[in-house]
């Protein structure tokens, strides 16, 4: 069912119809050249063959490289193979599909049911609402304005936008599901109706290189091996956002965000422009036992029992903000209809929405667009413009071996995740290990991710100094970021010392408690400095203050001079006393 792919992964360890484990996985960065073919391959096209191949036919998909199984089951598979200097990667159709077309349930199962110039209406809300918020082109600014249907939230509204009012991106959503009509329909169809994902990536060619971060792993080599490495990929975590000057103003249809102005109704309240959300019932977190129906629609007023799925970012975060409405409105005398809580169904179905009470609960599966941290985004941009000055002499991120469990890549490095090993498997229920996608109270279940340690090395007048900065959660205002100077080299064990004491401390983002982990690495002082911040025009913050930062590094760095001086003298007068 296609509304089950945003939980499929390439990869998975499947047993009894449950993901127990993955395989092994490499991360990687690629570079793709503004010349990179865009078309899709079949994964049995022939392909240029390495050196010392000889006359067999070598193809885009080799079966020492990669075995498939039957070729009849995989005869239609599709990849797209992107070549760099010293590596050769293929993306599978069903990858490309997954990230940029089946994110979510409910845009998967639009996507796929018809013609996305026709089914867009199921997740995108094309009214025009009397608060002024709609779904159009600013004329004046060019900014993309889009509401999405209840149901969605506004992390999903990049991604729906681009599908939404680039052109490109629409006739890629459209090929879709006219590439699997004709797979099972047409004239060449087979009896058995197999279609392949056929999927582009929905980004315009420009001259600029395209960046994205991966998984995968490495095929088999050919015997001697050859100069290109091969990698598939199962996984696309994240990508260059293309259209960088493009603002994109978001919305959910009859959200209860306030406007500038009110007006007051003695009359019932307005019906939703889909009336069966009115007595919907709060989402639910879906039970792990539930069991999957594959041959029925879902019932449309049953709550959603939800799963998430894999996140994705934009490495360069789209300026994405929130709709303002001018006007809302207030129904004196009416009261919010009573919605009662609904305990997750034992079957669930991840088809399209219908009426009948015997039908099984919606499966809502979905991946969101995760946001850049802006403090471990603003300390890097800080840096960057420290070391353009020639300040500062160089700074490195350290993070966790690669195949550590507690390495998280945040804001495009690796960081460590405050989660022990033990923990990364078996989620605690509570504590200040973890941050949430939402504020409290805000509705619906909240989704949890683990609170990561951004340590960074930095060279200040030939000396050594380590930054720690600890993401904050949404409702922490106070921030500040630790250095010291360390007294040995560090290893990463050390750094997992001072994970250790970080977790003791009680949820407190600054105090003694945090100062007293990071000595795990240093006998130098430890000194906790606040950030300050550039504003804007309109007072709204657009980074660290670069040289207030350089300032708090060389007063580091200076005390710790003065420090290794009165260290010195104590050790002479020392010697002098022994000698007397």
């Amino acid at each position: 069912m296609a509304g089950m792919l945003p939980l499929l992964c390439m990869g998975d360890i499947v047993r009894e119809r449950r993901v127990i484990g993955q395989l092994r996985q490499r991360e990687a960065t690629i570079i793709v050249p503004p010349d990179s073919p865009t078309n899709l391959s079949g994964i049995f096209d022939p392909w240029p063959p390495p050196k010392d191949w000889g006359d067999a036919p070598h193809r885009v998909l080799n079966k020492f490289e990669y075995d498939l199984g039957s070729y009849e089951h995989v005869r239609g598979a599709k990849c797209l193979c992107v070549q760099t200097p010293r590596m050769e990667y293929l993306f599978p159709a069903t990858v490309i599909l997954k990230t940029f077309y089946a994110f979510h349930t409910r845009v998967a199962n639009a996507i796929l049911s018809g013609r996305w110039e026709l089914t867009y209406r199921e997740v995108i809300s094309t009214m025009k609402y009397e608060s002024g918020i709609g779904t159009y082109v600013d004329s004046a600014t060019g900014d993309w304005n889009i509401v999405v249907q209840p149901g969605l939230t506004r992390e999903h509204a990049v991604r729906l936008a681009l599908l939404y009012f680039d052109n490109y991106a629409r006739q890629c959503a459209n090929a879709i599901h006219s590439s699997a009509l004709q797979q099972t329909h047409g004239r060449r169809a087979d009896d058995e109706r197999f279609w392949f994902a056929d999927a582009q990536i929905p980004f315009r060619r420009t001259d600029e290189p395209f960046q994205m971060r991966v998984r995968g792993f490495p095929l088999r080599p050919y015997r001697p091996p050859g100069d290109v490495t091969r990698f598939i990929v199962t996984r696309i975590e994240a990508t260059s956002w293309p259209l960088v000057d493009q603002v994109i103003n978001s919305e959910i249809a009859n959200s209860n965000a306030l406007g500038s102005d009110a007006h007051s109704r003695e009359s019932e309240r307005e019906k939703l422009n889909r009336p069966y959300f009115k007595s919907k019932p709060p989402a639910v977190s879906v039970r792990e036992d539930a069991g999957l129906n594959h041959q029925s629609d879902a019932y449309l007023n049953a709550a959603d029992n939800q799963a998430a799925a894999e996140d994705f970012c934009f490495l360069n975060s789209p300026l994405h903000l929130q709709q303002q409405k001018r006007s809302h409105k207030e129904y004196l005398g009416a009261t919010e209809p009573i919605r009662s809580l609904e305990a997750p169904r034992p079957v669930v179905s991840a088809g399209n929405l219908a009426p009948g009470e015997e039908k099984p609960a919606p499966l809502v599966a979905d991946s969101k667009d995760r946001h850049p941290c802006r403090q471990l985004q603003f300390l890097l941009k800080a840096l960057g413009v420290l070391f353009e000055r020639h300040v500062i002499e160089g700074f490195d991120v350290l993070g966790p071996p690669e195949d550590s469990r507690i390495r998280i890549i945040r804001n495009n490095v690796a960081c460590w995740s405050f989660l022990t090993e033990a923990q990364v498997s078996q989620v605690p229920a509570r504590g200040w290990v973890f941050l949430f996608d939402r504020p409290r109270g805000d509705g619906g279940p909240r989704r949890a991710f683990a609170r990561c340690l951004l340590v960074i090395q930095v060279t200040v007048h030939g000396q050594q100094l380590l930054l720690f900065e600890v993401e904050p959660r949404l409702s922490e205002t106070g921030y500040r970021l630790y250095v010291c100077e360390p007294t040995e080299a560090v290893h990463w064990t050390s750094v997992v010392t001072a994970l250790d004491g970080l977790r003791s401390a009680e949820g407190r983002l600054h105090g003694k408690g945090l100062i007293k982990a990071f000595t795990a690495l240093t006998k130098h002082p430890v000194r906790a400095v606040n950030h300050f911040y550039e504003r804007d025009g309109s007072d709204r913050i657009v980074g660290l203050d670069a040289d207030a930062l350089y300032r708090a590094l060389t007063r580091q760095s200076t005390a710790v001079a003065t420090s290794d001086l009165r260290r010195e003298d104590e050790h002479s007068r020392n010697d002098q006393v022994t000698a007397c």
